[in-house]
């Protein structure tokens, strides 16, 4: 965790001593444009080299139809891959429960 802190410190300090044209030292983007830009990460790194949570609101953004038709078919084929592991395993039990039978039948 350190290692990545370190890492993040030094891409900062270099951001901070790259070379800007005038006009680029002093503008400051406001934090509500930044907000609303969905193709920025979840985290921003200042120029200080911290670290800060994205403020974006995750509740507003709409599923597209062919996402939520693609999770639902992940769904439904989630629940047929844990019905057939469910009767696999009662199936080894019972094999399991029938040769301890045996045995006990043969002592």
């Amino acid at each position: 965790m350190s290692n990545i802190t370190q890492q993040i410190s030094e891409l900062a300090a270099r951001k901070e001593v790259a070379q800007m044209h005038p006009g680029q030292k002093e503008t400051l983007v406001p934090a509500a444009k930044l907000a609303k830009n969905k193709r920025l990460p979840a985290t921003m790194i200042t120029p200080g080299g911290h670290i800060e949570q994205s403020k974006k609101n995750k509740k507003g953004r709409a599923e597209s139809a062919k996402k939520k038709k693609r999770s639902e078919i992940g769904k439904e084929k989630a629940l047929e891959r844990l019905e057939r592991l469910q009767t696999k395993v009662g199936k080894d039990e019972e094999r399991k429960a029938k040769r301890n039978r045996a045995k006990k039948a043969w002592e």
